[in-house]
């Protein structure tokens, strides 16, 4: 309703690559200073809810954020703060994430050579840069994925002992899923003594909301992705839509290894597609009305010329 126009979804855009930068700055003074907010083993989280939130947030954003100071330079700011947050959140999956979403640009002529710049920043940051933060992403990977780790909170085998137990339940009871507050969704892990949600999209919508959640979830997305697809295809702005399009896998990818159900900030792109649907649409009624009418006028007029006139006695 209000988001009416490409500018409009630029404007928004904008403003929320701005969010996600003041999320990831306000990490690096969580981390170096004195600012308010929870630290988990040298891992920040910024203005969300913890680490691997503010990482998939910022996983989200990087790809417009990029697209933004590719347009306009004064925009590099704003992707320093975004990176920043990926960085200090410390999350393998985000991390991931946003690589494919900046991988996929290389499918297209207007952001191959943008893509290609940025895997090679990405790159070094990852290996080079992020030791002096405090962790390296090889760190980082090494530590979540070896048992009796000080990081035991986040290793790969608790979350594969989540996944064997959310897929027992299901097998038990395919159709009816445990409920979707947080205490019904949760599994208690015997080794740790935490309960942990489970921690993906499709599956853990069947675990806690059975065999409708998990269509449901499916229709979602799967609707969602044709529409920003074809409007990559066809689009009143086809780099709003790459990049949003891009914005929406880096979002699938984090909730892959992410329990995503409320975290409703890390679906703007999605809302964006939706919005930016909405243009295509009015746009294209906007064309066929002038065709229309000349048609029709062009109608009428040929019915007119074949009348054959009176004759007067």
């Amino acid at each position: 309703i209000s988001l009416r126009t490409p500018d409009h979804l630029w404007t928004a855009l904008k403003y929320w690559v701005a969010s996600a930068a003041v999320c990831g700055i306000w990490a690096l003074g969580q981390k170096y200073g004195h600012l308010p907010g929870g630290i988990e083993s040298g891992r920040v989280a910024g203005l969300s809810d913890g680490p691997n939130d503010l990482g998939a947030l910022c996983a989200c954003a990087l790809v417009p954020g990029l697209v933004l100071a590719y347009r306009d330079r004064r925009w590099i700011l704003a992707v320093l703060g975004v990176a920043i947050g990926l960085i200090l959140s410390g999350s393998i999956g985000a991390g991931f994430a946003a690589l494919v979403a900046i991988a996929f640009c290389l499918t297209s002529r207007e952001l191959a050579r943008l893509a290609t710049i940025s895997i090679a920043i990405s790159v070094i940051v990852l290996l080079l840069i992020s030791p002096l933060v405090g962790h390296s992403a090889i760190t980082r990977f090494s530590a979540a994925t070896t048992v009796g780790s000080a990081h035991n909170q986040d290793t790969l085998f608790i979350r594969i002992d989540t996944y064997k137990a959310a897929w027992q339940r299901i097998e038990s009871e395919p159709f009816l899923g445990t409920g979707l507050d947080m205490e019904s969704s949760s599994i208690y892990n015997d080794q740790t003594g935490v309960s942990y949600q489970v921690h993906n999209l499709f599956l853990g919508r069947w675990y806690d909301s059975g065999i409708l959640g998990l269509i449901g979830i499916f229709l979602l997305v799967g609707s969602i992705g044709l529409a920003g697809w074809r409007l990559i295809l066809k689009s009143p702005d086809r780099l709003l839509a790459i990049t949003i399009f891009a914005a929406f896998i880096a979002y699938i990818g984090a909730d892959m290894s992410e329990p995503s159900l409320y975290k409703r900030y890390s679906l703007v792109p999605a809302l964006i597609i939706v919005a930016l649907r909405a243009v295509a649409i009015r746009s294209t009624q906007t064309e066929r009305l002038p065709r229309e009418a000349a048609d029709g006028s062009k109608a009428r007029l040929n019915v007119a010329q074949n009348v054959p006139f009176a004759t007067s006695p």
